[in-house]
């Protein structure tokens, strides 16, 4: 049997560059999703066929309302996605800050598989959406508890120190949606410090586990030479937990750690990520 025809760097850029003209993108402040361009690239790569179609095409999901004047409008940045069932949740960062951090986290959902969307913004976070205490957010993840039935995006925020000086940190929150993601409260603190960075969500879906609908949020602790953070909730986040893992370790100060995830699998405690002499996330 002859194997798949090798298509070249080129062929590929042209095939990409036809599918954006043919669904230009109408603003920069908006963020799309593409439907269908991932099966032309793996036919292209599979079979070598740059004439293969599908209907691809783009959707907006959000835009960036705000007008304060200290961020850069018309941004929507660092998305991220989760899918359970045919529910999908996008969250990212909106109007965002030259310095770090955003005005606020704004959502997307789809409970059709993408076909239909809704979209809002979180309230009770930052002071430009709902009053919120405050002044900036960033580093939106998105996670389901299945157990609990919750819908949850974590996200860190931020203070304004003054002066030239970046923002800080003091607390990572989560906000939660028990209506499928088509409605959010206001959010919770799971975690706070001196200055926090780094957040990421993960909660045990796998019916048969024994830690199944607990949810655990990974951070690292700047102010302590980014040692490694974990909350822990089993009632759908509505309460953090002491840090517990299946091998709770903290590097050493010196050994900077930032940018891990946890990763939760059946009949064990999440898996932490550290840092090894070389500086790259590890399992323990």
């Amino acid at each position: 049997m002859e194997g798949p025809e090798l298509v070249s760097e080129t062929a590929v850029r042209r095939a990409i560059v036809k599918t954006a003209d043919a669904y230009p993108v109408r603003s920069p402040r908006t963020l799309l999703t593409v439907v269908g361009l991932p099966s032309v690239m793996a036919l292209l790569f599979v079979t070598g066929r740059a004439q293969a179609q599908c209907n691809a095409g783009l959707r907006e999901l959000s835009t960036d309302p705000f007008t304060n004047s200290t961020s850069q409008h018309r941004t929507e940045v660092e998305p991220d996605t989760f899918a359970f069932g045919s529910t999908i949740v996008a969250a990212l960062q909106v109007g965002r800050f030259f310095d770090g951090g955003a005005s606020d986290i704004g959502w997307a959902t789809s409970t059709d598989g993408g076909t239909t969307w809704s979209n809002g913004l979180l309230s009770g976070i930052t002071k430009f959406q709902g009053s919120g205490p405050y002044d900036r957010v960033s580093d939106p993840s998105v996670a389901y508890d299945a157990r609990h039935d919750v819908w949850l995006i974590s996200s860190l925020a931020l203070r304004e120190v003054g002066g030239s000086n970046p923002p800080v940190a003091p607390a990572v929150v989560v906000s939660r949606s028990r209506d499928g993601g088509l409605t959010w409260a206001n959010p919770a603190v799971v975690a706070t410090g001196r200055d926090l960075d780094k957040n990421w969500t993960v909660c045990d879906t796998t019916a048969t586990s024994p830690f199944y609908g607990n949810c655990y949020t990974q951070y690292d602790d700047v102010s302590t030479g980014d040692q490694l953070r974990m909350a822990t909730s089993t009632d759908g986040a509505s309460h953090g937990a002491k840090p517990r893992c299946r091998a709770w370790v903290r590097p050493a100060a010196s050994r900077s750690c930032s940018g891990t995830a946890p990763s939760s699998s059946p009949w064990a405690m999440p898996i932490c990520q550290v840092c090894g002499p070389s500086r790259r996330p590890t399992e323990v």
